[in-house]
């Protein structure tokens, strides 16, 4: 493994020989690179050299500890004083001690840290902006054992095995929440954005930060200068001169990434790796990103590696499953797999990844609401002509397009949910919630869910605020959390430039004007690489779509019944969980939204299996 695994008594008492000497060998079982142990009468740390920083200061009060990177070090260094070689665990006890305890917002990057103050016992950890690593953790008695490897815990059959059946039904609804809580009782994950301290055996989190809104009187071509300068920070930052892997699928957020090592590094040492499909199903040409992949090549005279998918038993999101120790919904898990696979053979150690760029930099469409709840009618049009003109939408009824854009804007909320109910609209949440028993739906209300994840229809809100919702959308550290298992089996750290919190608050706070503009979405970014992307990428209005390959394995899935027995067999683990008929009805009706549903509970089946957990 990739990163730490470790156990404090709080109390400072003497740890067992026995426990400590377990996590040593769990860890050293496991581990991909070369690591090191810090071990103390109170204490066993386990963790990987090239990844994690630990530091202990002179008079031995506080023991700090960073895995991952901390981005904003020179601007750090200036006001800390530190010197240039100093480690990033001595960087944050610095921090600590000059700001005080409002000292992790100061933190940038992508990591997980903590600091244990050993008079007092106090233990601190906090997690980046986003959630880019994991930090889980279990605590009883004074003894906390925390690891990036939520099975390094449970393997030490310290923790009694229990199902957490909150997580499970949030899970199968909104595929995150509770926050904080994993499948397993007593095991916590720290989120991101939150600060962790456990003082006197009480735990208690806190948000340290929250993306800012701000206005800023600055001309357009700054805030793309601005966004495009960011963005190439952070890319040098965490690049390797000497071992260099992009992904690039032919989309402008992993071409931006793609174009921006060009720039500043050797093209002949940079790796490129783009995915196609050679499949016999329909769609194809929704997949296959050649043209553009091509477009690129030729732009900057430099090659991809392309990786082919040619069976659809390989596109099977439940072979990884067996070697999970929390079920997983990504549908798509196949392909990043394969693409750590192919990177791997090259002994890169670090691959870029232009993941949810789109998100991130926004799409901006909701700046068309704006327009309308402005009664800016002439220019909500203009947009709409432009728009359809470069085949960012299809061309439609100019009535369809008011009602949605100018009139919904404007009318009160309660209106617009009456007007739901009597289309009998739904959101799919409620629909995943309406494929649990009835005696599970009697336990546990869908209002309540919604509101513990924070699901709440308020109507109309701007576009910026919109959008902050979207960076604040709990789902994305739980992607992360899975992206980082399965490349740490790999030996290898994926990055995401687009993740980057300045680069986050930057679009952020960019005027909606840049988010769409001359009938383009995501107009900033299309802006800050004009000179560096072809024009076939900065002008194209679509994107791939890898659901038709997928969709085309549950198709297949369904037709020979693979994991039905699983589901609803009379010893499945499920019993009592779900209705049963409608699992039958998913099978033998084919539509594609069920996929996603059986995705998480054939997921959950084999987890629960694994684990021999039964729901009743």
């Amino acid at each position: 493994m990739i990163g730490f695994t470790g156990i404090i008594d709080l109390n400072a008492s003497e740890l067992k020989k026995e426990i400590k000497d377990k996590i040593i060998k769990n860890f050293s079982t496991h581990s991909f690179s070369s690591f090191s142990i810090n071990v103390s009468n109170d204490l066993a740390i386990c963790y990987t050299n090239d990844a994690c920083s630990i530091f202990q200061d002179h008079d031995s009060k506080y023991l700090s500890f960073v895995y991952g990177n901390i981005e904003n070090r020179d601007e750090l260094m200036e006001i800390l004083g530190f010197n240039e070689n100093a480690e990033n665990a001595e960087i944050i006890l610095l921090a600590k001690k000059f700001y005080g305890e409002d000292f992790c917002q100061y933190i940038k990057g992508a990591f997980v840290a903590f600091i244990l103050n050993r008079e007092t016992r106090r233990f601190t950890a906090f997690k980046d902006h986003i959630g880019q690593r994991p930090f889980f953790y279990f605590l009883k008695n004074s003894k906390l054992i925390f690891s990036t490897e939520i099975s390094q815990i449970v393997d030490l059959n310290i923790v009694q095995k229990k199902i957490n059946k909150n997580r499970v039904i949030y899970f199968l609804t909104y595929l995150c929440g509770p926050e904080g809580e994993t499948f397993f009782k007593d095991i916590f994950r720290l989120p991101a954005r939150k600060k962790l301290l456990i003082d006197q055996g009480c735990a208690k989190l806190s948000e340290y930060y929250f993306f800012k809104l701000y206005e800023k009187n600055i001309h357009e071509k700054e805030y793309i200068q601005t966004l495009g300068n960011a963005l190439e920070k952070n890319i040098i930052f965490n690049a390797d001169d000497n071992n260099l892997a992009s992904k690039l699928s032919g989309g402008l957020d992993s071409s931006s990434i793609s174009a921006y090592l060009i720039k500043n590094f050797n093209p002949q040492a940079i790796n490129f790796y783009s995915g196609v499909f050679n499949l016999n199903i329909e769609s194809l040409d929704r997949v296959n990103e050649y043209q553009y992949i091509k477009s690129f090549e030729e732009f900057h005279s430099v090659k991809s590696n392309y990786v082919e998918f040619n069976n659809i038993e390989d596109l099977n999101p439940f072979r990884f499953s067996e070697n999970d120790y929390e079920p997983n919904f990504i549908m798509s898990r196949y392909f990043d797999n394969r693409f750590l696979e192919e990177v791997k053979k090259r002994n890169i150690t670090k691959l870029f990844d232009g993941f949810d760029g789109d998100s991130v930099i926004s799409y901006g469409t909701n700046r068309l609401q704006d327009l309308g709840k402005a009664w800016k009618i002439l220019e909500l049009f203009r947009e709409k002509k432009l728009m359809e003109k470069n085949g960012f939408i299809q061309k439609g009824r100019n009535l369809k397009f008011l009602i949605r854009f100018f009139i919904k804007p404007n009318l009160p909320n309660s209106i617009i949910k009456f007007t739901k109910f009597l289309k009998g609209q739904k959101k799919s949440q409620e629909m995943n919630y309406a494929n649990l028993s009835n005696k599970t739906k009697s336990n546990y209300k869908i209002k309540k869910i919604s509101n513990d994840v924070g699901d709440f229809d308020d109507g109309y809100i701007d576009s910026q605020q919109v959008h902050k919702k979207v960076l604040e959308w709990p789902l994305w550290e739980y992607i992360l959390d899975i992206t980082h298992s399965d490349s740490v089996k790999h030996g290898i750290e994926e990055i995401y430039p687009f993740l980057s919190r300045d680069v986050m608050e930057i679009a952020l706070n960019a005027p909606s004007r840049l988010k769409l503009k001359e009938g383009k979405t995501r107009y900033i970014l299309r802006q800050a690489l004009k000179n560096n992307l072809p024009s076939k990428i900065t002008n194209r209005s679509n994107k791939s779509d890898l659901s038709p390959p997928i969709d085309q394995f549950f198709t297949e899935m369904k037709e020979k019944k693979m994991y039905l027995d699983l589901l609803i067999g009379k010893d499945s683990a499920l019993k009592g969980l779900v209705d049963e008929k409608r699992i039958i009805k998913m099978y033998k009706s084919d539509n594609k939204k069920d996929n996603q549903f059986l995705t998480c509970i054939i997921s959950l089946a084999i987890w629960m299996h694994k684990f021999s957990f039964r729901w009743e």
